[in-house]
């Protein structure tokens, strides 16, 4: 492995998938709802849709990162699940505590958390891997818990369970807004008319 490559290349993964998160996360209005972007991008701004737009873009670096350095499979599976899940951890974390400031500009806010949470995961992916911790016997299990995350992503999007976790902020609602309130009408007005 070269490590100096993999260790510019998780440098580089910070405003890499800082900038796809933020590209998914604005998709949705940006291209009037198309269909491609209510699975890839946030629908709402619930904490989920937040945590969403990091999933991808970070096994995406994940597998570019992959491809050009050759860092043994399971111990690359290992790292970058635990980072993936502790980013998304951070994102949540530091999502509801933004809920307990008073007075700040939550969408600031929120793009530090992302930021956060993606630094976080790249931090510990690259630590795993360039400390070289033994990771490769819990392959099976970061295996396990990638494809877990997959099946959440592909179900919770569809059909997000009413925790708060999937609560948009603004409007209470749950997953894909309906369209007078994702068109910009309060919540309540206009709905049942």
């Amino acid at each position: 492995m070269e490590e100096k490559t993999f260790v510019r290349l998780e440098w580089w993964g910070i405003p890499a998938v800082l900038a796809a998160m933020l590209a998914l996360h604005y998709g949705y209005r940006l291209s009037s709802g198309a269909m491609w972007s209510i699975l890839f991008g946030a629908v709402n701004e619930s904490a989920w849709e937040h945590i969403k737009t990091m999933i991808l873009p970070y096994l995406g670096w994940a597998a570019a990162e992959l491809c050009a350095v050759r860092v043994p499979l399971r111990r690359m599976v290992a790292a970058k699940a635990a980072g993936v899940f502790a980013g998304a951890g951070v994102i949540a974390g530091l999502f509801f505590v933004g809920l307990l400031i008073p007075g700040i500009q939550l969408t600031m806010w929120h793009l530090l958390c992302s930021a956060a949470g993606v630094a976080l995961a790249q931090g510990i992916s690259l630590l795993l891997i360039i400390r070289e911790v033994k990771t490769e016997g819990w392959f099976a299990v970061a295996a396990f818990a990638l494809v877990l995350l997959l099946a959440m992503y592909l179900t919770f999007t569809v059909n997000p369970p009413k925790m708060i976790l999937f609560q948009d902020l603004d409007t209470g609602a749950y997953g894909l807004l309906p369209r007078p309130v994702d068109s910009g009408v309060l919540f309540g007005e206009g709905l049942l008319t």
